[in-house]
């Protein structure tokens, strides 16, 4: 696995994903997602969310879409209730995107990505986007703290060596003196 798949999969920026999804009124997120989640499934080794999910967000951004005559109080209930009914989707595929990348990290990078639960739940799919594009950088990161940490360790056989020169002193010490 390279560490550029994931990034490769998504290959949009953030800001770029929010516009297109404002443009088209959400309609892009939606084809975003069905696009990419056979992809990052593969990659992250677990299936995050069934295509009965999204086709259910699909069916929850058209009964959103009925709005547009408020003045009948059942499609104003129903148009509200698919608002709902699609932010938790979408706040619930975010979390379960987070904890498969998060264990992607440690199981095939050995690091923690760290990933703040609050933008998750109020960015959704815009910070998981960010997070994969971020997904390299972080690692490299990683990668240098613990190079800096490990820095002022020293290898093992010089400590032994001083040991063994210790002991060897000890030793002459102690013969000298009988």
């Amino acid at each position: 696995m390279n560490i550029k798949d994931l990034k490769n999969v998504t290959n949009i920026g953030t800001f770029k994903l929010l516009v297109l999804s404002l443009i088209t009124g959400g309609i892009y997120l939606l084809m975003w997602l069905y696009r990419n989640h056979t992809k990052l499934n593969e990659i992250l080794g677990e299936k995050i969310v069934s295509d009965k999910f999204i086709i259910g967000l699909g069916v929850a951004l058209y009964l959103c879409g009925i709005a547009t005559d408020t003045e009948n109080p059942v499609t104003l209930i129903i148009s509200i209730i698919a608002v709902i009914c699609y932010c938790v989707m979408y706040i619930m595929w975010a979390f379960k995107m987070r904890k498969a990348l998060q264990h992607y990290a440690v199981t095939q990078y050995h690091f923690k990505l760290k990933m703040n639960a609050f933008y998750t739940f109020i960015f959704t799919i815009y910070y998981i986007n960010y997070c994969i594009n971020d997904f390299e950088t972080a690692y490299n990161e990683h990668l240098s703290f613990t190079n800096k940490n490990n820095d002022h360790i020293q290898p093992q056989q010089p400590v032994q060596r001083a040991q063994e020169t210790v002991t060897e002193t000890v030793i002459e010490e102690v013969v000298e003196t009988k």
